[in-house]
């Protein structure tokens, strides 16, 4: 079955995909794994089961064969199926976990990303964030314009327009601080991404410059040779 990557809020669905894609799992361990890897979405117990039955529906996981299990696992002494993704379910969580967030952001979609993306290709990562950081102070911007309105019309005798002003003053804080912690990820990554690209070069360098010491040491150690041979011929009258 053909999969899609669906621009909808984040549901356990990938999270769960992309913790089968790290590597096969029970639902007893995907919660526990879930809950330590990105315990502010505050996923509900069980959760892992009902994504997994949504997710074998599209085939995009089944159970592991037996036979290829390394261990059996065991919980309250019941044995528990392991599952793991399938090639259509491997690429799915390839496909969402590059693709865009949503607009504005979606915060556990994005914290998942970051949480279950690899050290590859970082410069794609980058770009999300950044997205996502354009998307937030476009927010943050309009959400500013209706407030300056909404302050200049306010009249201080409506207590509902000064507890509308109130709500919209805590908005802004929460887009401001999600647009600074954005913007230290984005720069954080993008060190992240320049050391790899030097580290790259390095062993691209240090790869030429060991070439270029074994031609030099068979240069010499053909020269040593043929000097031996000089040596051994007998003189020439």
């Amino acid at each position: 079955m053909a999969s899609t990557v669906q621009q909808s809020e984040m549901s356990a669905g990938e999270v769960v995909l992309g913790l089968l894609v790290e590597r096969p799992d029970t639902c007893y361990q995907l919660d526990k794994r879930m809950a330590e890897r990105l315990g502010s979405a505050e996923f509900s117990r069980g959760a892992a089961a009902g994504a997994i039955k949504r997710l074998q529906e599209r085939d995009l996981v089944r159970p592991v064969e037996r036979e290829e299990r390394t261990s059996l696992q065991l919980v309250d002494g019941r044995r528990k199926t392991v599952y793991e993704p399938t090639p259509a379910g491997v690429e799915h969580f390839r496909r969402w976990l590059r693709a865009s967030t949503q607009t504005p952001p979606v915060r556990e979609e994005l914290h998942a990303k970051i949480a279950l993306w690899g050290s590859e290709d970082l410069s794609r990562l980058i770009e999300i964030v950044h997205e996502a950081e354009m998307s937030c102070t476009q927010r943050l911007q309009e959400l500013s314009r209706r407030m300056r309105l909404e302050r200049e019309a306010a009249d201080p005798a409506e207590w509902a327009q000064t507890m509308q002003l109130l709500v919209m003053t805590g908005e802004v804080t929460w887009w401001d601080a999600r647009i600074k912690w954005l913007q230290d990820v984005r720069i954080y990554l993008e060190r992240q991404y320049e050391r790899q690209r030097n580290l790259d070069g390095m062993g691209r360098g240090q790869a030429h410059q060991r070439s270029l010491g074994g031609i030099r040491r068979g240069q010499e150690e053909h020269q040593r040779s043929l000097g031996g041979m000089g040596r051994g011929q007998a003189p020439t009258r």
